[in-house]
């Protein structure tokens, strides 16, 4: 009697392991190989496109993929930046922020032909870059550190910078449609545009 009871013990534990596994594997998150260990910080699937997509991380680490981030590949840059986010535009562009190691100089990074080449922008301006969104694919914005709000309007190629009302460091942005963004930062700072992104104004807290 006790050996039909461990044994069935024994079967409903397998069972239970079972069906576990069975939840999370459906559950539609998946571990992927990168092919890196490196720390990885952002990443963009194109909204033309979900086959291609990026993710960026430290030591100028660019992935790319063109199966819905099934499988993943280095992008060289061979340029020593720290990269902090990334938006993919279509299969064509994408665009990646960060700075420069060893000195935290914003930089702006952009490939036009899939990801084979990545092409450091002009953004004239010392302070790093944390997030990147466009909301079409001929305007962008970058923010970055001390309320640095940078704005394109062909591609990512030329960037100018936006005036605003704030001096906080400024970590990320995301456009719901063309014309309405958001922006949030440190302390609660929180940005709203709904003109996409030529004017900025604070939300006022909770």
């Amino acid at each position: 009697m006790a050996k039909n009871i461990i044994m069935k013990s024994i079967f409903t534990l397998l069972i239970s392991i079972f069906l576990i596994n069975q939840a999370f594997s459906q559950s539609g998150w998946q571990l992927r190989p990168s092919g890196t260990n490196v720390i990885l910080f952002g990443v963009s699937v194109s909204k033309v496109d979900p086959n291609y997509a990026n993710a960026v991380g430290e030591a100028g680490k660019i992935l790319g993929s063109f199966d819905g981030g099934k499988s993943w590949y280095t992008q060289n840059n061979n340029l020593n930046y720290w990269l902090n986010d990334v938006h993919t535009v279509d299969q064509f562009t994408a665009v990646a922020v960060g700075f420069q190691a060893g000195d935290e100089i914003g930089k702006i990074l952009r490939t036009t032909n899939g990801g084979v080449n990545w092409y450091p922008q002009w953004s004239n301006f010392l302070h790093t870059l944390c997030g990147v969104s466009f909301p079409n694919p001929y305007v962008g914005i970058t923010v970055g550190w001390f309320g640095t709000i940078l704005r394109t309007t062909d591609g990512g190629e030329k960037w100018w910078r936006q005036n605003v009302n704030t001096g906080y460091n400024l970590y990320d942005v995301e456009f719901v449609n063309e014309q309405t963004g958001f922006i949030v930062g440190a302390l609660g700072t929180m940005l709203k545009t709904t003109n996409a992104g030529e004017n900025w104004f604070n939300l006022d807290p909770p």
